[in-house]
């Protein structure tokens, strides 16, 4: 699982989204126990990268608002890179965009070391 889970995180620092996310989620839901690390994306795809990865996912989320995938990939590399809050606040969202339907959210609080309610929203138009 580990080469497929670095083929996903080598197709988002090459901002192929949909793919990404195709593979996170096969890798996930095939291997759970995937989901009880936190691997360090800050390394493998530097600061930088994650810099134009997230402002550029938050474009995608605000102008697709009933979009789920920028918010899903979001709350990964929030979680990810030690913001465990402001992933929980980006599932909240992305539950609420497919209006509670999509049992990934809920294989992701369940695996990851998350608070149970977010203090805070995050900004996706900044």
């Amino acid at each position: 699982p580990f080469i497929k889970l670095g083929r996903a995180n080598a197709e988002l620092g090459a901002l192929y989204y949909a793919r990404a996310e195709a593979h996170l989620r096969e890798v996930f839901a095939a291997h759970p126990e995937t989901l009880m690390g936190q691997y360090d994306l800050s390394k493998w795809l530097g600061d930088d990268r994650l810099q134009v990865l997230v402002r550029d996912l938050k474009e995608i989320a605000v102008k697709n608002p009933t979009e789920a995938r920028p918010l899903f990939l979001l709350a990964y590399i929030a979680y990810n890179t030690g913001h465990a809050e402001t992933a929980a606040a980006y599932i909240d969202l992305a539950d609420k965009r497919s209006d509670g339907k999509d049992p990934f959210d809920k294989l992701l609080r369940d695996n990851w070391s998350l608070p149970l309610k977010p203090t805070t929203q995050p900004a996706i138009n900044k």
